[in-house]
């Protein structure tokens, strides 16, 4: 019997580890060194939204892990509580289908309606695969004491802490890869004004070539600028770092760095009028030289 709790126990251990190495790669995927994959960012922020919305799970856990204490102390004096357990479970049920909407429609947002009705759907295939093991709850006569309420409190709350933790080192080191993938694209670049003394007025073709090597930026944008040019690339940020803000990356080899946030502002204003409102909020200078980025809300 001590051999067969012990192995629960290694088991349940193993798969709380494996549940949460897979939410914090979920949460870094967009930063991770790699070809471009369009749902990366939409993945990343259904995890990070699971660690905000998802947090009423874990009182609701406590509550159920005290219950479970309480139910064994009274089936030990022979007086068996019935149903506490099933209550819980299908109050837990009805929390987390609540926050896996929410996660569903930040994935639908983000990444399409496919990836968000595909995450609501698979959660509701799992409720219904765990529907007979909820009903076993009802049973006053049951002597497994019920570990479901530590996943309840230790997911949501180790999904927070590791996006609290994580932003700033892998948002730094995913900027730091695309800058210094960068090097190719600014080297041909600086070859090009060689060659005929000018830079080129476009660099956009239907393959770009140049991939920042990151899984969450799709590609770098040139954009011609006086005597110069700017290079740009949109930067994943994590949601509790700054919410909704928007961080794209410039360089420019005179560092007059310019980005605006809406076509018709370039169309319809003068550029005078255009750089009086550029849109974004702070700019810092990145610790690269003539690399500078900006934050939208």
């Amino acid at each position: 019997m001590m051999h067969t709790r012990t192995g629960a126990v290694v088991t349940h251990v193993v798969v709380l580890s494996s549940i949460t190495a897979l939410i914090a790669l979920c949460m870094v995927y967009p930063f991770l060194p790699g070809a471009y994959d369009g749902l990366s960012v939409g993945i990343s922020l259904m995890a990070q939204v699971f660690g905000i919305v998802g947090l009423p799970l874990v009182p609701l856990g406590g509550l159920w892990f005290a219950y479970e204490f309480w139910r064994r102390a009274r089936r030990r004096n022979n007086r068996p509580a019935r149903g506490g357990g099933f209550v819980f479970a299908v109050i837990t049920a009805i929390v987390a289908t609540l926050a896996v909407a929410a996660v569903a429609v930040i994935g639908a947002a983000t990444s399409g309606l496919a990836l968000g009705l595909l995450a609501f759907v698979l959660w509701l295939y799992a409720v219904f695969r765990f529907r007979l093991t909820v009903k076993r709850l009802k049973d006053p006569e049951r002597q497994v004491m019920s570990l479901m309420p530590l996943y309840l409190m230790v997911i949501p709350v180790a999904a927070l802490l590791l996006q609290l933790a994580l932003a700033a080192p892998v948002t730094q080191m995913s900027r730091d890869r695309a800058i210094a993938t960068s090097a190719e694209i600014i080297e041909d670049i600086e070859a090009y004004h060689a060659r005929h003394g000018s830079y080129p007025g476009s660099l956009f073709a239907t393959w770009p070539d140049y991939a920042p090597g990151v899984v969450g930026i799709a590609q770098y944008h040139y954009v011609a600028q006086g005597d110069a040019y700017n290079l740009v690339f949109q930067q994943p940020r994590f949601l509790l770092d700054d919410i909704g803000v928007r961080e794209f990356v410039v360089y420019n080899p005179l560092d007059q760095q310019r980005i605006i946030s809406h076509t018709s502002w370039i169309l319809l204003l003068s550029p005078a009028e255009a750089r009086r409102s550029p849109g974004w909020f702070a700019s810092r200078n990145a610790p690269h030289p003539h690399w500078k980025y900006f934050w939208f809300d």
